[in-house]
């Protein structure tokens, strides 16, 4: 199965599998932030996560999505878990003001990386099996109804919940570090939630015993071998969950024992007494998944299709791209080199003129618009273009310089701290240090080196000429000039006569 289309365009997802809940009063964020095991406080209004619940066994007795919005929580739970899932969470509401209501207005959800229009309180963001997207109602929901969305069908959807490592409601009763709800839906940081202090020891031991990943296979096993114990080198190795194929590749998910989760481990497993090779790979199976990372991937496989001959391909997923990450100028400048190409010289440039809006410093967008009023005979404007894209050049020349003088500063900082880390006294290290921060106008911080650095060696020339200059970016000046005083004559007695005349000039134009 190719999932492209679900990846870089989307579609619609029934809301038939799901119950939709409303959680009000005034302790409702409090209360559930001590429930479950993602981190509300961390969420922005319109947004939600995965959550779990847990026993104090760190067992998993439900999951669901939770959004926080400006006047409310709200809830998405499978049907299969909502009944139990309220109930248990309404047990612990005591002395709180928590209402907790079924929601019983038309909406939707549609999976896509596309960012929508959409008005706000209306909708909130989700990634649900491993891919973002929008639940919406309202407005909302007229306004994306008008959009192309195709509904995906349920093969679709349970591949990339395979993929994904989204939770089957099998798990419900597992441990949640056997779960890759440990990576999508819990936060060690947050602070106390019930059955945290069990799922914590495992995470900081050993971590799971048994954890999701995809075992590549020659052929898919049938429904009969789901939920199957396999032996690996004479021991339990694992347990199936499904089977699932993508790209002409067949896959196995399941629970695999820690010793041999290594990714691209080749192992002999035996199920029911038949012997299969495969391969570990880990989920998700998109690793690189977000908005940008599609965005770049439809971007380089244009590219390899333009040089490929094929250019109306190659300007459609540019487009796409584009359409996914507004931000991807490289993708800009691409179209508008095709469409040069093609002698599309005005559509040419009007991609340089967004390419320009995207990135102001593009040297490129106007040396290729250049080149395209050119071919139109806009000689003038040509001109104004190039000149522009010379100005864009030095400029660029100039933040390149820039860039390097900072990584060189990097590089020389950390090695003076290699020093320090041998000898917190080292007079050269605490003066180098002390140097790039006041280059860095980071005064404060090149005064506590420079006093160190003095403390070592007071007679150091160098440390009270950084130190009375420090002084007097800071406003001190009756510091700097008694540094100064100081340093001149130290340096004078030394024979150090650049510092000293250095200092005696900064003196001056103080007094």
């Amino acid at each position: 199965m190719n999932l492209d289309h679900i990846r870089f365009e989307g579609g619609k997802v029934s809301t038939e599998n799901f119950d939709f809940f409303t959680v009000t009063g005034a302790d409702r964020e409090r209360f559930f932030q001590g429930q479950v095991t993602s981190d509300l406080d961390a969420l922005k209004s319109g947004e939600s996560q995965l959550s779990a619940r847990l026993d104090r066994t760190g067992r998993v007795i439900s999951f669901f999505h939770l959004a926080k919005m400006d006047d409310c929580l709200m809830l998405m739970i499978d049907k299969n878990l909502s009944e139990t899932t309220i109930a248990d969470l309404e047990n612990f509401i005591i002395m709180d003001e928590v209402v907790i209501e079924k929601l019983a207005i038309p909406i939707g959800i549609v999976l896509t990386p596309l960012k929508l229009n959409l008005e706000k309180g209306e909708f909130f963001s989700l990634e649900l099996y491993g891919e973002t997207g929008y639940f919406f109602w309202g407005e909302s929901l007229n306004k994306v109804r008008a959009l192309p969305f195709l509904d995906l069908n349920q093969d679709e959807l349970e591949t990339i919940h395979s993929l994904g490592g989204y939770p089957y409601l099998d798990e419900v009763g597992a441990l949640v570090n056997e779960s890759y709800l440990n990576d999508l839906a819990v936060s060690y940081n947050k602070g106390c939630f019930l059955g945290q202090e069990t799922a914590a020891k495992i995470q900081n031991f050993k971590g799971a015993s048994y954890f999701p990943v995809l075992l590549k296979v020659d052929e898919l096993l049938g429904e009969d071998f789901y939920q199957k114990v396999f032996e690996v080198e004479g021991r339990k190795g694992g347990v199936i969950q499904t089977s699932v194929s993508v790209d002409g590749e067949n896959y196995l998910r399941a629970l695999l024992f820690r010793n041999f989760r290594l990714e691209g481990k080749k192992l002999e497993i035996t199920l029911s007494g038949i012997t299969i090779q495969v391969e570990v790979i880990f989920i998700p199976y998109f690793k690189k998944n977000t908005r940008a990372d599609k965005a770049l991937e439809l971007y380089h496989r244009a590219v390899e299709i333009f040089q490929q001959g094929d250019d109306e391909m190659a300007l459609n997923l540019l487009e796409r791209s584009i359409a996914i990450d507004p931000a991807l100028s490289d993708a800009y400048e691409s179209l508008g080199v095709i469409l040069g190409r093609l002698e599309k010289y005005h559509e040419a440039i009007e991609w340089m003129d967004r390419l320009i809006e995207v990135d102001s410093g593009s040297v490129m967008g106007h040396t290729n618009k250049s080149l395209f009023l050119m071919k139109l005979g806009r000689i003038e404007e040509a001109e104004e273009e190039k000149a522009k894209a010379t100005v864009k050049s030095f400029e660029a020349l100039g933040k390149k310089e820039e860039n390097k003088k900072d990584q060189d500063l990097l590089r020389r900082e950390e090695m003076f701290h290699q020093v320090l880390e041998l000898d917190a006294g080292d007079v050269i290290a605490n003066f180098g240090i002390a140097d790039i921060s006041f280059k860095r106008k980071e005064y404060g911080k090149a005064k506590k080196y420079l006093d160190i650095a003095l403390k070592t060696d007071p007679k150091y020339s160098q440390g009270y000429l950084l130190l009375g200059k420090c002084y007097v970016e800071m406003g001190e000046k009756l510091k700097a000039q008694e540094v100064l005083q100081k340093g001149v004559e130290l340096a004078s007695s030394k024979g150090d006569m650049m510092p000293a005349g250095e200092m005696q000039r900064i003196l001056s134009s103080l007094l």
